[in-house]
């Protein structure tokens, strides 16, 4: 990555700002096509926002982030209290980018996001 971008990229998602800024920097960044390598760091910042977002709106908004990052399950940290629980979708997109065996390691910590079946 050029270190004017890597620059840029930190500088953007260390601002504290709402999850709409947030979504309209990680557009800008998709649009510079760097490698996913490149994109690493920026999606394991957006994830750790995310773990500690107590707003639901905002807690959307960068989940949205994350999901077009691709996220995988290890890089969730799911092991530790999200104020608000992770959705479906961010779930189900980060089964798609993982490996089963990660997966399934995960599947203990996940499984207390399920809806009560009462």
């Amino acid at each position: 990555m050029v270190p004017q971008l890597r620059e840029a990229l930190f500088t953007l998602l260390s601002a504290e700002s709402p999850a709409t800024a947030i979504q309209a920097r990680i557009d800008e960044i998709a649009r510079l096509a760097v490698t996913p390598e490149e994109l690493d760091p920026a999606r394991k910042r957006l994830i750790a926002l995310r773990a500690g977002e107590t707003q639901s709106e905002a807690a959307r908004e960068l989940e949205k982030a994350i999901i077009s990052l691709g996220p995988i399950v290890t890089e969730l940290g799911i092991s530790n209290p999200w104020p608000l629980p992770p959705t479906p979708a961010l779930l189900a997109a980060t089964r798609q980018n993982s490996n089963l065996e990660a997966w399934l390691a995960a599947l203990p910590s996940i499984s207390r996001f399920a809806p009560d079946s009462k």
